[in-house]
């Protein structure tokens, strides 16, 4: 195998791309201070896999990889030394990577890391890898930051294995255990919980928001026999029912959820199922409610088409199902954000594949351009500016066009040799510009893209 040489190429101050071999890999990837490699690309990480750990470490103090995705978790494998003072013995650490703010499991982040915990505790020389940042005051059982992820230390007993084993061996030992954790949660959870979710257009929110939010009533005075909680999750315009039997049975709950569809959808009438006059009235006087806000929001919003009975059949079909659904109605709205943003992304994926159409797969401009498609592909649907502005989706769209406009670069020059190719480049840059004024990030600009 080749000797490894490492060079570095400044891209700005204290940041370099490294060339392995004479060879630049780094398209996301770079060198911070030329001491801690951050590895964002696989090529680059295929090129370093087979050296070995103590021949990397003659170039670099720390190697932090992030390369997959597992379940919505960044996955983040990282090598530094145990001890920053002394660097003879090494720790290998996985950490799965999230937003606590967007977790939507059934289980809560806390019972998530303690069940976690318990696993790593079990394995000898692991350690969890999460930091602990202050003490419970009466019981002194120490609170952990979770919010850098949450993942398992390994010590590295040989430093003569290469990088894609010890990043084969943290990374599967973490993946395993989440796959226990959860399974663990789905087992416990799956008997005695029943979830039903759905997506509602902003016009459509508030009505659908009041009329799933009855059934906690409508199960209670319909089955006072039943002990079971009704939760309500709200997560922008998606709407998540919860409903947990605490005795495990959800038959009840079923037959209860299968009723509710039949009289929202006016499949049945009330008085055939129910023999209390109270829910009768209570559910007509909802649906008179969300006649009326369907009414206002038309004023709201401009909007051409809303009626009752679009919305109870969106909510009949979330009812209706035995798993989890995500049911997007869109009718035909004038004044729509939501819209416009989907439109403008969908519009990106199509300048992306206009500019690949023209390009080898082998070309390195092709791999980056799949990169930012595939990319793009996770927020096309997604209505949240917040959000959206805080993925790593946008910053690496910019990247790619900062890269493109500037003249001179690879990118920039494989651009130009395409027929139309900078044509369409500007054409993506724009609609770029377009994401970033809604979501309130720096736009390209206008000169270069002319």
């Amino acid at each position: 195998m080749t000797k490894l040489n490492i060079e570095h190429v400044d891209i700005k101050k204290d940041y370099s791309h490294i060339l392995v071999n004479n060879i630049n890999y780094c398209v996301e990837s770079y060198c911070y201070g030329e001491k801690i490699l951050y590895v964002y690309d696989e090529k680059l990480f295929d090129a370093l896999s087979e050296y070995e750990v103590r021949d990397l470490f003659k170039f670099f103090y720390r190697i932090s990889i992030v390369i997959e995705v597992v379940d919505d978790f960044n996955l983040n494998v990282q090598i530094e030394p145990k001890d920053y003072q002394e660097t003879k013995d090494y720790w290998a650490s996985a950490v799965l990577n999230f937003e606590i703010e967007e977790w939507d499991k059934p289980w809560s982040v806390k019972q998530y890391f303690y069940n976690l915990l318990e696993k790593v505790e079990s394995i000898s020389n692991a350690q969890i890898s999460c930091d602990i940042y202050d003490y419970e005051k009466h019981t002194g059982e120490p609170i952990y930051d979770l919010y850098n992820g949450i993942g398992i230390n390994l010590p590295i007993e040989d430093v003569s294995v290469t990088l894609k084993s010890i990043y084969s061996e943290v990374s599967n030992l973490i993946l395993t255990i989440h796959k226990e954790v959860e399974s663990d949660f789905i087992f416990n959870t799956k008997q005695r919980t029943v979830e039903r979710s759905i997506h509602f257009t902003p016009e459509y929110y508030q009505a659908g928001l009041n009329i799933l939010s009855y059934f906690g009533t409508y199960l209670r005075e319909q089955y006072p026999e039943e002990n079971a909680s009704v939760k309500i999750e709200q997560n922008g315009l998606k709407v998540r029912m919860v409903i947990e039997s605490e005795d495990g049975q959800t038959e009840t709950v079923e037959k209860a959820l299968h009723e509710y569809e039949l009289i929202i959808t006016g499949a049945k009438q009330p008085a055939s199922i129910l023999s209390n006059d109270k829910i009768i009235l209570e559910l007509k006087n909802e649906l008179r409610i969300a006649q009326f806000r369907i009414e206002s929001q038309k004023d709201l919003i401009g909007m051409q088409n809303g009626r009752i009975d679009q919305l109870l059949n969106i909510i009949g079909d979330g009812l209706s199902q035995k798993n989890r659904l995500m049911v997007d109605f869109k009718p035909n709205i004038t004044l729509s954000n939501n819209l416009s943003i989907n439109q403008n992304i969908a519009a990106a994926l199509s300048n992306i594949n206009e500019l690949m159409n023209e390009l080898p797969n082998s070309n390195d401009a092709y791999f980056e351009l799949n990169e930012l498609k595939k990319s793009l592909t996770t927020i096309e649907s997604d209505n949240n500016p917040e959000a959206v502005r805080r993925s790593p989706v946008m910053s690496k769209f910019k990247r790619l066009i900062d890269r493109a406009t500037e003249h001179g670069t690879d990118l920039n020059n494989t651009i130009k040799s395409i027929e139309s190719g900078w044509e369409i480049l500007c054409e993506l840059a724009k609609k770029y510009n377009k994401v970033a004024e809604w979501c309130g990030l720096p736009v390209i600009p206008s000169t270069l893209i002319k």
